[in-house]
């Protein structure tokens, strides 16, 4: 019986430099696994690239022309969810940010924003390579703790604002426990042992607390951490 080949992580690269884009994308093209199948030189052009490509993830330089990565970001998922709404099935974008030095604020508004992670431009082929594989792996965070360092340094303690305050409250002991896992970037095994569980219920509880919380990843999740106090920049639960 013949085996059913493996999925082709369909990917879009984003950049408006025309050889950092070619050299990208000529990169993950040669990694197994990989296929590109679109190109864009701004941030208009990456969300339409994308969304015609079905494309599972999409690589957005920071700084673009016309819409950059952060409002590309926003508009990108919000139109996938549109889409959604009106019977689209096709599956949600990854997005990773292509980051230059010094762009940390605008990364972190991404996260907010839904995007999945960032990777450096100047990146190996193999980190490249790894970045695309783990975005498109809704069951693992990127990059853990270099996501948490950034989001940590950069999230406001927002958890005595109503909204906050009431999501945090509305926590089970052992749902916030998985949320302060999360959010210190621990995988779902280390988790399942604190809380003497297995890995899969550890699954079941994010998949949950996502849809309770109206969060789209882990990744939201992370920043949810620490806008509700339950952590803070030290990695102290808050009291």
């Amino acid at each position: 019986m013949d085996r059913e080949p493996p999925h082709t992580i369909r990917v879009v690269v984003a950049d408006d430099h025309d050889l950092t884009r070619a050299e990208i994308a000529s990169l993950l093209d040669h990694s197994e696994g990989i296929s590109i199948v679109g190109e864009a030189a701004n941030g208009a052009e990456a969300i339409h690239v994308t969304l015609a490509t079905h494309a599972d993830v999409v690589l957005l330089d920071v700084l673009m022309p016309v819409l950059d990565g952060v409002a590309a970001t926003r508009q990108l998922l919000q139109a996938h969810d549109r889409s959604t709404l009106a019977g689209g099935t096709a599956p949600r974008p990854a997005v990773v940010m292509l980051t230059d030095r010094g762009a940390d604020e605008y990364v972190y508004e991404s996260l907010r924003d839904g995007a999945r992670g960032f990777v450096s431009k100047n990146a190996r082929p193999a980190e490249l390579a790894l970045a695309v594989r783990t975005a498109a792996d809704d069951s693992r965070l990127l990059w853990p703790a270099e996501t948490v360092r950034l989001i940590a340094s950069l999230t406001p303690d927002r958890g005595g604002r109503p909204d906050i305050a009431r999501a945090r409250s509305g926590l089970s002991t052992g749902d916030a426990i998985v949320v302060v896992g999360v959010g210190r970037g621990d995988d779902d095994e280390q988790i399942a042992r604190n809380l003497g569980i297995g890995v899969d219920e550890v699954q079941r509880r994010i998949r949950s607390l996502l849809l309770m919380l109206a969060l789209r990843d882990r990744t939201q999740l992370v920043v949810f951490a620490y806008e509700s106090g339950l952590l803070t920049p030290k990695g102290v639960r808050a009291p």
